[in-house]
This record gives structure tokens, sequence and C-alpha cells, in this order.
């Protein structure tokens, strides 16, 4: 989303110095200098703030593109094409994914239409984002390709890399490390040739996954590390814990346990210092998962333990991982029974062959608790499943080896291309200098080094901050597309800060889907997330357009009501309660019944923040399920007292 260069003259001489460079054919820069017109000052400066990512959360976003939208004038094409490139990227909570493919490719024909190629090569990268985001693989590689291809021939080089990041962890997580790998290290190279260092940080980690992918454990160590020391650096303590975890489960794979430990301890020593809701329960799970690995049994309890009070039971690798480690524990304390019964956990939550690793790890402790207690036969049959998988598990090896074989060979072949590019380069380089006598190419040097000189300012422009794929996953519950935890939190924070400083009312609801359990217990994890879709997409209905609505966790979602009285705000949460009861789930069962119980909750001035109102919002939830559930109740100080024994949803 870069502005559009300003001349053809311009572009030409930016190639020029691509040359002088020694760059080659490769366009890694194209910058030229812009001069802004009368009275397009403040309009550029409104580019560059959203460009630059310089707003503070997603309805920030929202103003400042409508107010960039505003600002455009109708006989400005130009502009008004940049525009369409930032709001492509822009993906409201709760908005439908297809939504943005069919925007991205609506404005790809219009700027087709008007020969606008920076414009096509940033569409196709937005539109081929939301396609991966939709599982459609095949069209969204199709549409990188179409991105790095356009990019190249314009001089993105931001596009350039941001593509080749994009397309190369695609292919990474589809199997074709082989390629995948040329991609994202081509793209680290631009990004530190930009001095773009979030994305290029980013983009190690991606290195890492594909290197891990095909069992080269030390390559994988050796981004890994290089990524948590640049955000070190930065104190960047979200990307610190990522690259921790990584490292954990890195070490992991290599079996060496000690160092897996430290680094998960590590990881919960930085969650701590995180004050943002998010859990910790993957890295107690690391720590219990290497000392048990450790023959540290006794002491992997506990951690385990943490763990389970933070997970939400389903499908989830972290759920699966959990049951398996817990049962090998058991088991090896003696109490197999009670391993037999989290192995039937972890077997009915894993989906068969899409995590054979786990499979055989199953299968293998299985055998092993069954034979303490004496079933041979069950044993036996357990550790038949156990040699299939180990054998498939060979064989998989087997071909990441040829894998890891062609990449290396792959990357030594396209360096000794570059060594051969770089000295052609450096001899016509010499053959330059030789003419430097001619008064003619001292115009040429000066004309040359202006553009440089341009181009180095530009580059002092700050990138995003945040790359376009954190902006949207950092903020959105996978599973319904609402907004999750941190992001409602904020959410519910900012409305609250606005309603105290306008002095407006403010209403907070909490609601969960009454006996989810035994939905999931009765009709499976799949159909139960199905479930958590429809009430997600129901409730966004029965809400007005200012409302704000995210998953907080489980089957429990937080609702804010900006400017909504008790009679208001009671009137909401009747429609919602009303509207999920009248869902069909006849697919399902044609006498499966949906309903929610509701806790409201009023912001009075008293200073409570949202912490407060979420633990009376709960209490009100509790007294809605005590009084039977499928009903909403407003909090009342008196609620304060009443014990909460565990209800079953």
């Amino acid at each position: 989303m870069r502005p559009r260069h300003a001349a053809n003259a311009a572009e030409t001489a930016v190639a020029a110095a691509r040359r002088a460079l020694g760059i080659g054919a490769l366009p890694l820069l194209a910058i030229a200098a812009t001069v802004a017109a009368p009275g397009t000052v403040a309009l550029e400066a409104m580019f560059l703030d959203f460009e630059n990512g310089n707003y503070a959360s997603a309805w920030d976003l929202e103003r400042r593109l409508a107010n960039l939208a505003a600002a455009i004038p109708p006989n400005d094409p130009a502009s008004q094409r940049r525009y369409w490139r930032a709001h492509c990227w822009y993906h409201k909570v709760g908005q439908d994914f297809d939504n943005k493919d069919r925007y991205a490719e609506q404005h790809i024909a219009q700027a087709e239409a008007a020969h606008d190629d920076v414009t096509v090569a940033d569409l196709s990268l937005c539109r081929g984002y939301f396609r991966e985001m939709v599982g459609d693989s095949t069209h969204a590689i199709a549409y990188y390709n179409a991105a790095v291809e356009r990019a190249r021939r314009v001089g993105r080089a931001k596009v350039v890399a941001d593509s080749l990041s994009f397309r190369g962890d695609l292919r990474a997580n589809l199997g074709d490390v082989a390629s995948a790998v040329p991609d994202l290290l081509e793209a680290q190279r631009l990004y530190e040739t930009l001095k773009l260092s979030f994305l290029g940080n980013q983009n190690l980690g991606q290195i890492a996954n594909a290197y891990s992918l095909v069992g080269d454990f030390q390559m994988a160590l050796k981004y890994l590390d290089a990524q948590y020391k640049a955000y070190e650096a930065q104190a960047y303590k979200f990307g610190m814990l990522t690259a921790k975890s990584q490292l954990g489960k890195t070490y992991n794979q290599m079996g060496q346990y000690e160092q897996a430990l430290a680094a998960y301890r590590s990881a919960l020593d930085i969650r701590s210092g995180m004050d943002d809701g998010g859990t910790a329960a993957p890295y107690w799970l690391g720590v219990g998962s290497a000392l048990a690995r450790l023959g540290r049994a006794g002491e992997a309890l506990a951690p385990l333990a943490q763990a389970r009070k933070q997970l939400t039971a389903g499908s989830s690798a972290d759920f699966v991982e959990l049951n398996l480690v817990e049962g090998s524990v058991l088991s090896k304390l003696g109490r197999h029974q009670e391993a037999l019964q989290r192995f039937a956990v972890a077997e009915s939550a894993l989906v068969a062959g899409k995590n054979l690793r786990s499979e055989v790890q199953l299968h293998g402790a299985r055998s092993a608790a069954l034979a303490a207690m004496g079933r041979e036969h069950e044993a036996y049959q357990a550790l038949l499943a156990y040699t299939r998988g180990r054998w498939a598990l060979d064989e998989q090896a087997q071909r990441q080896a040829v894998t890891r074989m062609r990449v290396a060979f792959d990357l030594e072949r396209a360096e000794a291309q570059n060594a051969q590019l770089t000295a052609l380069a450096e001899a016509r380089a010499g053959e330059v200098g030789a003419l430097q006598s001619s008064r003619h190419w001292q115009r040429l040097s000066l004309a040359l080094l202006a553009v440089i000189t341009s181009a180095l300012l530009a580059f002092s422009v700050r990138e995003y901050r945040r790359s376009r794929r954190l902006r949207v996953l950092a903020l959105t519950d996978d599973l319904t597309h609402l907004a999750n935890r941190r992001h409602i939190l904020l959410a519910a924070q900012e409305a609250l800060d606005e309603a105290r400083r306008l002095k407006r009312p403010l209403a907070l609801l909490i609601f969960d889907i009454d006996h989810f359990k035994r939905v999931n217990d009765s009709y499976g994890h799949d159909q139960g997330d199905l479930i958590l879709k429809r009430v997600a997409n129901a409730s966004q209905r029965s809400l007005r357009k200012a409302d704000r609505i995210g998953r907080i966790g489980g089957e429990e979602f937080m609702v804010v009501l900006p400017q909504a009285d008790l009679a208001q705000a009671q009137s909401i949460c009747e429609r919602l309660r009303a509207q999920l009861k009248a869902e069909s789930h006849a697919d399902i069962d044609p006498a499966l019944d949906v309903t929610v119980s509701i806790g409201l909750v009023l912001a009075a001035g008293d200073g409570s923040d949202v912490a407060a109102l979420m633990k009376q919002a709960d209490l009100a939830l509790y007294q809605a399920k005590r009084k039977g559930r499928n009903r909403v109740e407003v909090y009342s100080p008196d609620l304060a007292g009443v014990s909460q024994p565990g209800l079953p949803g």
C-alpha cells in the first residue's frame, strides 16, 4: 500500500539507480519522489497515518478509514484506488471473508481498466490472503503468484516481500517445503533491505516452521533464536512469548528435554508479565510434558493441572496433548485406570490421520498401561497399532530427508548464481567508473544521487508496525470470527471510558449456552462448534450497529451496549435470548433446543473497571442459571454475597 509513483521519468531513474547499485534485474526498491500538489498534503498525511499502522484499535482504524474516504476528492481516481488498497485489508469483526474476496475482485477489475499495476498487485495479495482464510489454498497460491509478478514488474518491493512470505508460509503448511523455503528466505532479504524489522521478525518464525516440518530442527533453532533476540531487543513480549514457546516445542521434537523445560519456564515468566487476559495453558503444558519426558512424573502433575484449569475441552492440539501426557504420567505412577480414561478422551478428540505422531504416542502409552493391568490381548492390539504408526512415521521421515536435501541443493545453487551476478555487477560498476570524466555522466550521477537520497528519506517513514495478518488474527476468534477475549476487553474499556467522559449510559452483558457440555457429549465437538458459529451469527443479527460482541471463552460471550439504559439493555437482552432460542438446529437433531442464560450489568459512576463489571455480570448470569436458565437477570448488589456452587452449563 505504497503511494503511487509520481512519474515515469522518476521510475526510469530509479531503475537506473538499481543497476548502479548492482541489484540487477530484481526490483529491490522503487521509491520515487512524490511531490504533493497544493491541497493534498493533509490527504497524504492521512494515507501515511493509516499505512504506517498509527491506530489504537479496530474501531479507531474504522474511524480513520471513514475519514479518509470522506477526504478524497471526487476527481482524484488515483487516491481512490489507493483507498481501495487500504480498505481491502480492513476486516470488520464478524464479517464474512468471502465478502472481502468479492471486494478485491471487483476493484482488481477496475484497477486493470485503469492500467494501475500497483493497485492490482496489492489487491491480488489481499485477495489471496482472504482465500487462504477460507481454506481455498489453490486460489490463494494463484493470487499470491499474481501479486509477486505484478509487484516485481512495477518495483513494489514491500508487496513482493509480503506475497513471498504469505505464499511461502502457505506452501510450507501444504507440505511443499522445497518451494516454501526459497520464498521465505527471499522475503527475509527484502524485509531486511527495506528495514521492515517487525515483518522480518515474523517471517523468521515462518522460516523456522518450514524447516521444522521437514525435521531440520537445527535450522529451525537458528531462526527461532534470531527471532527471540530481535523481539527481546524491541521488548515486544508477545513476540518473545511466541518464540520461546516454539523453541520449547522444537527442543521437545529433538529430544532435548532439559532445554525444552527451560524454554517453557521462560515462556511462563514472560506470560506472567503480560496483562492482556491471555492463557498460560500451553506453557504449563509444555513444562509438564518436558518433566514427564525427563522421567519426573510426580513433578509433572502440578503444571499439567494448571494447564487443565485454563484449557477448554475440544479437539485442539493442546487438549489432545494434555490428555496424552497426563495419561502417560498417571500410568507411570501406577494409576492405570485413570490413564486409560485420559487416553480415551485424547482419542475422541483426535482427528484421524491429522496428527500421526500423537496417534502413535497414544497407542504406545495405552499398550503399556494395558499390559501393566494384565489385559494382554488389548495391549497386543494397541501394540500392533503403534507398530503400524511407527512404520508410517519412518516413511514420513524418509520423505522429509529427501526434501531437506532438495532444499539444501536449491539454496546452494541459488547462492552460486547470486555470486555470479554479484561479480558481473561489480565488473559493470568498474566499467561505469571509467566514464565518470564525462560531464554528461556527472549530471546523471547527480540525478541518481537525488533519487537514492529520496529513497532513503522515504524509508525513514515507519512501515507497518504490525503485519496485516496479525491485525486480523490477533483480534479475531478463529471459530466464530467474533472479537476474541483480548479484543472485546479493549472494546469494553474504550466504551466505558467514552461513556464516563460524555456522561452517557453503558451496559455490559455476559451470556453462555445452557447445557453446552451435553451438546458436545451427545453430538460431538464438530456439531458443538457449528452451534457456536450459529449462536455468534444470530447474536450479531439481534444487536444494534453500535453494539460490540466477542467470545471470551468456550461457550461464553460478552456484549458491550453503548448508550443503553436499563430499559433499553433489558429489551436487547430479551431480543437476543428469544432470537437464539428460535434458531433451528434440525439438521443436528429436530429435538435440539439451544438456549442461553444472560447476566446484565449497568456501569455505575463508582469507578468500577471492566473486570469488576464482568464479575458483576457473571454473578447475574449465575443467578439466571440458578433460576432455571433461558432467562435474563440484572445485577444488583445483593447478589455479591450469593455463593456459587458449580452448575452444569
